[in-house]
Parts: C-alpha cells; sequence; structure tokens
C-alpha cells in the first residue's frame, strides 16, 4: 500500500509539494499550507467554537490539552496573492520628491 500510495503522489501533477518550477508552490506559500489544521478549520465553521483541542481526531486522553481557537496559527492568504514573494520596486519621484 505504501508503494501504491507514493505512485499516487508522484504521479499527480496536482499535489501541492511537487517540484515543478512553473506550477509549484513557493517555500513560503508551503510554509502556510503546513499550518492549517482540522482545528483550525473546525474553529473557523462551527457556530460559538472557542475552544478546541489541537489534534481534534486524538482522545483528550492522549495527553493534548484544550486550548482556545485564537490560539491557533492561521493560513496567511496574502502569501497566495498574486505577486507574492515578490519585492516590491522601489518608488520614484511621487509627492514626496515633487514637495522637496
Amino acid at each position: 500500500i505504501l508503494k501504491q500510495m507514493g505512485k499516487f503522489r508522484s504521479g499527480d501533477r496536482f499535489w501541492y509539494e511537487r517540484d515543478d518550477h512553473l506550477t509549484a508552490f513557493t517555500l513560503t506559500q508551503l510554509d502556510e499550507i503546513r499550518k492549517a489544521t482540522m482545528a483550525r478549520v473546525m474553529c473557523d465553521n462551527l457556530d460559538g467554537a472557542t475552544r478546541i483541542q489541537p489534534w481534534v481526531f486524538k482522545t483528550l486522553e492522549s495527553g493534548q490539552e484544550v486550548v482556545d481557537c485564537a490560539d491557533l496559527d492561521y493560513v496567511d492568504l496574502k502569501e497566495f496573492s498574486q505577486g507574492a514573494g515578490v519585492e516590491p520596486m522601489e518608488e520614484t519621484g511621487g509627492e514626496e520628491s515633487a514637495a522637496a
């Protein structure tokens, strides 16, 4: 089963961790994707959810504690906007230059 799953992953051109320089995510974007958790999804979508266990599929008896939803990581979607990861060009001229 492990071999077959590896083949599915390496053969899937849409897998998010592929090393394809034309369509791959940047390292910063991958870091943001890896912040996504089921706990964060549940906090964001359940009415009135304010506290949750970080690993929602494990029992509380496994040693994890319930935490505030505000303490869970958020995915920064700004990293996925067009031009993200590109340094902004320096402004030339503008109002400050005109006033000088």
